[in-house]
């Protein structure tokens, strides 16, 4: 296994296990149970700290793929930037957890330390999305914006419309088929 499968397999960690952590910690203040949220404090902070070897690896995939045909050096650097900004968020969540479960270890949270927690993991959320889709425009051109590839997509589809409007009513339903057999 090599450094690009490990960051393929790893990077999205951050991602489902940041919106997996929102959606139990909000079941813990919907059910006020003090147990499922400290659960989802545990679980935010492994998030967090499973954003190092994500970032570690990343580096050397890009070793492996900067010099493949459509990968540019502004795509690679803006995902890498974007990463950094990424791994010192979830960080920062790991310590947030990690500290409240220490100080409230045998005491309940409060209720403004669960709240906050929730905005900043939420926040987490959109910044860990945004890094996965930056790293997804790398090698998957039709995601990239204003990208050739997506502008002849585009133009297909609108010629696909219009010819379709010119098609009888019955051939648009499916009714009638083309006279060739291979389609």
């Amino acid at each position: 296994m090599n450094m690009i499968y490990t960051h393929l397999l790893l990077n999205d960690v951050p991602v489902i296990g940041s919106f997996l952590g929102i959606v139990l910690l909000i079941f813990g203040c919907y059910f006020k149970s003090e147990d499922i949220i400290k659960v989802s404090f545990g679980f935010l902070m492994v998030i967090g700290m499973a954003t190092i070897p994500v970032y570690s690896t990343g580096n050397y995939a890009e070793l492996y793929i900067e010099d493949l045909a459509g990968v540019t050096k502004t795509l690679t650097d803006t995902h890498e930037r974007s990463a950094i900004f990424a791994l010192a968020a979830l960080m920062f969540l790991a310590t947030i957890t990690a500290s409240a479960l220490v100080v409230y270890r045998k005491k309940p949270i409060p209720k403004w330390v669960v709240y906050l927690t929730l905005v900043y993991t939420l926040y987490c959320g959109w910044v860990v999305t945004g890094t996965a889709k930056l790293g997804g425009q790398i090698r998957h051109t039709e995601i990239r914006p204003h990208h050739p590839d997506n502008e002849q997509v585009i133009k297909k589809e609108k010629e696909a419309k219009l010819s379709d409007r010119k098609k009888p009513q019955a051939m648009q339903k499916g009714l009638l088929r083309n006279a060739n057999p291979l389609h």
